[in-house]
């Protein structure tokens, strides 16, 4: 009832989708349209705050629904806020449109400017919402978070592979072409040639990537990504489930 009454959102995006999310279930069960015009409104002031040359956009937003000068891009509106938004989308039908393209424009602009072709890999924080490189004006980089050649990156990290769950669903649900070649760089990473070996030593990351197979094979119905997917679930369960059945 409080969200109903005017209060215009949260002003990070994580807390808000839980709140959309939340408005969208109400709206289903009561019927109240209400519900749905509130969901609907606090994932625009985050769309809202993108900068309109780039598409790049931060995790909160300022009163005047612009982001500071100088914040920085969290992995999570790649990944789990793109991730929701999309399902958001499906779920509510003919009038989530605006779910599904605030979460299309944000995976377009993290292809375009998260990849470094100099490092082979995707880079985290590195950028303005303009599109400037933080480390390359002279300005301490903001928390580089590098998912860069496998070896050198924190093999227990679940971001990359959220990343590729939110691009694949992105990837069902619209076919929009400028999302395959990050979809292809983020497999490579991630040792999609070897069974992901590498990043499935971690059990999230198993998680994320066992889905986004998942929703790769039905966008395609091509063979190789269910094939992968039972690689992928075989090997979780012989890394994290002992003979009993508990997780380790």
């Amino acid at each position: 009832e409080h969200l109903l009454r005017g209060y215009d959102g949260c002003q990070f995006m994580t807390s808000a989708l839980d709140l959309a999310t939340a408005a969208v279930l109400m709206w289903e069960k009561t019927g109240r349209r209400g519900w749905l015009d509130h969901a609907r409104g606090m994932i625009k002031n985050f769309d809202d705050a993108r900068n309109p040359d780039t598409g790049l956009a931060a995790t909160s937003y300022t009163t005047g629904k612009r982001p500071p000068l100088l914040e920085g891009h969290c992995i999570s509106r790649y990944a789990y806020c793109a991730s929701i938004a999309l399902r958001l989308g499906e779920r509510v039908g003919a009038e989530g449109d605006l779910f599904t393209q605030t979460a299309l424009r944000d995976l377009l602009a993290f292809g375009r400017y998260a990849y470094d072709e100099e490092a082979g890999g995707f880079f985290i924080r590195r950028w303005l919402p303009d599109g400037s490189r933080i480390d390359r004006l002279g300005r301490p980089a903001l928390e580089l978070s590098a998912y860069g050649p496998r070896g050198t990156n924190d093999v227990r990290n679940p971001a990359l592979p959220a990343v590729l769950h939110s691009h694949a669903i992105a990837w069902r649900q619209t076919h929009q072409a400028e999302l395959r070649p990050t979809i292809d760089r983020i497999l490579k990473l991630l040792g999609a040639e070897d069974g992901f070996d590498f990043a499935l030593q971690g059990g999230e990351s198993a998680a994320y990537i066992l889905q986004a197979l998942i929703e790769l094979w039905q966008a395609d119905q091509d063979p190789r990504w269910r094939e992968l997917a039972h690689v992928v679930a075989d090997s979780a369960l012989g890394r994290f489930v002992d003979d009993r059945g508990y997780r380790s």
